[in-house]
């Protein structure tokens, strides 16, 4: 009787999670190889919910509320420290948890607000496009024949190829420019709430006279925001260089061979040169991911981080 019983639990238990299993699953998009799981990490942080069953939401907002719990007691000890006056290395690790729970909030709220550009970015950078290779056979002919026949099909070609080319760089130039607004704010967000961790972490870890799990656990928090922003600056220096690159790439094609003028496709000509000039100068346009004008954020500004972070520390040492 026991064991009917108990296997009637389980069967339920593992139908109920099949059933909720199937429902995320339709909900939620795992299939993208780029942004993956996106609506899912919104999901655990209490962010955003892409499901119409009433079940799920109602446990979903339970989980919200339940996630809220750690942040009321990290405002409260940080309450009760400020009220007992307590010494500045506990002042300065309740705030470095304040300032990142204030930043994760401010952070997950500009995502939520642009979210549509993000979901943008995403089909672009997940799209996929079969390009077939073109074959030339040449049909049977004298050499003069083979020669306008290869006339033909370079200029022919030539076009197409800048034409997609031209295509796909506009298009993510229009994807750049919907989505810079939410890159700035986050860019600015990320590299002043780095310099405020590592160095207020940078001062708790000083005054410990021993190892504690909390001190793991702040090394471990200022390691992650540290590479967190390296990551993303170096993302950025390599989408700089690479976009600065395509001017030099279509410079330094051997177009003073292959573009030669001729009467019969001087309209080709002209346009062909007028598409490269074009693409060398917007290639050479800043894709201005500068914080709102600030700085550039490029690899280079980290190591600058890094010397404003220890600036910051050596000040609040003098004070502990």
């Amino acid at each position: 009787m026991e064991a009917s019983t108990r296997s009637r639990l389980w069967s339920r238990c593992k139908s109920r999670a099949t059933a909720y299993y199937r429902a995320l699953t339709r909900d939620f998009n795992y299939s993208t190889d780029f942004f993956f799981g996106q609506d899912f990490l919104l999901a655990i942080a209490g962010a955003r919910l892409n499901s119409t069953n009433v079940r799920i939401r109602r446990w979903w907002n339970a989980y919200r509320l339940v996630s809220c719990l750690p942040m009321a007691v990290v405002f409260w000890n940080t309450f009760d420290a400020v009220r007992h006056c307590a010494k500045l290395e506990i002042l300065l690790s309740c705030v470095q948890a304040v300032i990142g729970i204030g930043i994760s909030a401010l952070r997950m709220t500009l995502i939520l607000r642009h979210y549509d550009s993000l979901m943008a970015v995403l089909r672009y950078v997940n799209r996929r496009k079969n390009r077939v290779q073109r074959k030339l056979e040449l049909e049977p002919g004298n050499s003069r024949q083979h020669d306008l026949m290869k006339k033909r099909f370079f200029w022919k070609f030539v076009q197409e190829e800048f034409g997609d080319c031209v295509k796909l760089h506009i298009e993510f130039l229009a994807l750049l420019n919907r989505i810079r607004p939410f890159l700035n704010a986050t860019f600015l967000i990320v590299y002043y709430s780095t310099v405020l961790s590592l160095a207020s972490g940078a001062i708790y870890v000083s005054q410990m006279k021993s190892i504690t799990l909390f001190t793991v656990a702040t090394l471990y928090f200022c390691f992650w925001v540290s590479f967190e922003c390296a990551s993303l600056t170096r993302a950025v220096s390599i989408l700089t260089e690479s976009h600065e690159s395509i001017g030099w790439e279509v410079y330094n094609l051997d177009w003073h061979e292959k573009l030669e003028w001729d009467d019969q496709y001087r309209d080709e000509y002209r346009s062909v040169r007028a598409t490269m000039l074009n693409v060398m100068t917007v290639a050479q346009q800043p894709l201005r991911l500068n914080c709102f004008g600030f700085f550039e954020f490029t690899q280079d500004r980290f190591y600058e981080l890094l010397n404003m972070a220890y600036s910051m520390f050596t000040f609040f040492r003098k004070f502990v």
